[in-house]
């Protein structure tokens, strides 16, 4: 019996220099992400380099995850085989509530790196969002942070007709973001050569 197997061609050698420089937050030092001949190698500061093969990744999620002060946050979450986890942004923390943009950055990137896991970990699940007990718990406790905001413009609003007017603003400012949140961060399925737009910045 002839058996159907595709053949999928090597991706081309990344360039030596290829990285991604990545700082979360300040309790993190900056770090240096590289992909290049299958491996996976974190150059930090004032650590010791790190390096594992890209067949070591069992799972890549991408996700929107903003904050009050990074409302265009987008991340990658990867986990290996032995459950340690690698979190990267496409914004890098510069100083308190300073973060500088590198969406472009990021997005060439994550492109190359999906790339690459797809073809050195072709089993690696490749996911998008949230798992559903997580989407619908946000779901479930934004409704009840709207519910308890409500009875507080309305108590408010007998008393303190300012303070009621700042819970409305606030309301209305954040609204569109857990819109955005939500919509965006469906857990759906997706492989190495199609990334859904909603998990990577415009």
């Amino acid at each position: 019996m002839e058996l159907d197997i595709p053949i999928v061609p090597e991706p081309p050698e990344l360039p030596k220099a290829f990285s991604y420089l990545a700082r979360l937050s300040a309790l993190e030092a900056e770090r240096t992400y590289q992909i290049r001949s299958g491996h996976f190698t974190i150059l930090s500061k004032g650590l010791a380099d790190r390096t594992f093969p890209l067949s070591n990744i069992v799972e890549l999620r991408l996700r929107f995850q903003p904050t009050r002060i990074q409302t265009n946050r987008y991340e990658c979450l990867l986990k290996q085989k032995n459950g340690q986890r690698i979190k990267i942004a496409n914004e890098l923390y510069q100083g308190i509530a300073d973060f500088s943009d590198q969406s472009n950055s990021y997005r060439e990137w994550i492109h190359h790196l999906v790339r690459e896991v797809g073809y050195h970990s072709p089993n690696c699940r490749m996911v998008t969002g949230c798992t559903a007990p997580v989407w619908w718990g946000y779901l479930l406790m934004l409704l009840a942070v709207y519910a308890f905001l409500i009875a507080l413009v309305i108590i408010f609003a007998m008393a303190i007709p300012a303070a009621a007017i700042t819970k409305v603003v606030f309301m209305v400012v954040m609204t569109p973001l857990a819109f955005r949140w939500f919509r965006k961060n469906r857990e759906q399925r997706f492989n190495a050569t199609e990334i859904p737009k909603d998990v990577l910045p415009s």
